[in-house]
């Protein structure tokens, strides 16, 4: 059973990841990972090199931050989540060839796939790239982060906003919210945030 202050992580780390999912016509998160597969980028995902992102995130009842890493334009990317007490929950990394889910209690790093050069978060899309396609709607710019931002809505219930290629916004009806608090851009990036660990295990097979 997943404990309670987890539920916002997970959520958090599954809608605005670009991996793959069974879709439902009803299911809201799925519809949100659907948005994600239409620009799943095939060449660099990112129009800034490297780089630090913290959101703050809210949704069932609970509130929660997200830090993510990024370096050779997503291709290795780091997406921390943290609970309400600021303990962190999860964190998944790409190396630039594999995916990986990290888990903390047991110390194990699972390989969720080979799609590393991917990363983990959702490419913002150029207009273009989507426009005419099912369920896409132009929204007004929004400022998130200090960043003018282009935004869309998917379907009925999900609105994204982002800034050369970086989601900085995701809501979700009825009430879930992640957005982009504070932005640290093109500056170095730790490598060792995009290898395994010291101390865990390899293993094959999904975390959950």
């Amino acid at each position: 059973m997943v404990k309670k202050t987890s539920v916002l992580a997970v959520m958090a780390v599954c809608l605005m990841s670009a991996c793959s999912s069974e879709k439902s016509e009803t299911s809201n998160a799925d519809a949100a990972t659907e948005a994600a597969d239409y620009v799943t980028p095939v060449s660099r995902k990112y129009d800034v090199k490297s780089g630090v992102i913290h959101f703050e995130t809210s949704g069932l009842g609970m509130s929660g931050k997200k830090i993510v890493y990024f370096d050779d334009y997503g291709s290795k990317e780091r997406v921390e989540t943290y609970d309400e007490a600021g303990n962190m929950d999860i964190y998944n990394f790409s190396d630039g060839k594999t995916r990986y889910w990290v888990n903390l209690s047991d110390k194990t790093v699972h390989i969720a796939d080979q799609n590393g050069s991917l990363g983990w978060e959702m490419k913002f899309p150029e207009w273009s790239e989507v426009d005419g396609r099912d369920g896409f709607k132009k929204l007004p710019n929004m400022e998130v982060a200090g960043k003018d931002c282009a935004a869309m809505q998917y379907g009925d219930n999900n609105v994204f906003a982002g800034w050369k290629g970086l989601t900085l916004y995701h809501g979700q009806k009825p009430n879930l919210e992640i957005k982009a608090v504070k932005l640290e851009l093109d500056k170095a990036v730790d490598p060792a945030l995009f290898k395994t660990p010291d101390g865990y295990e390899v293993k094959e097979g999904s975390y959950f």
